[in-house]
């Protein structure tokens, strides 16, 4: 458990670190889709930040940012993951 916990800390960390946060939100949105079975995937911004270690506000700026380039269609409800 402890183990697991542990990678899952450096795992958080690195993503931090290297990765933008437009290629984070993808990554989790994608594998969130992946482990639904849908590509429609209503979460709370406020979750996603949770989740991702972030603030919610960076995740709604961003979020906004990827449906303005055509990467997620959003609707007030759920993200589409095309």
């Amino acid at each position: 458990m402890c183990y697991s916990l542990c990678r899952d800390l450096i795992d958080t960390l690195q993503q931090l670190i290297f990765n933008r946060s437009d290629d984070r939100l993808l990554t989790y949105l994608s594998e969130l889709s992946e482990l639904r079975g849908t590509p429609f995937v209503a979460v709370k911004h406020r979750d996603i930040a949770q989740n991702l270690g972030s603030a919610r506000e960076v995740v709604s700026r961003t979020i906004r940012k990827l449906e303005i380039e055509g990467c997620i269609p959003q609707t007030d409800e759920e993200v589409e993951i095309l």
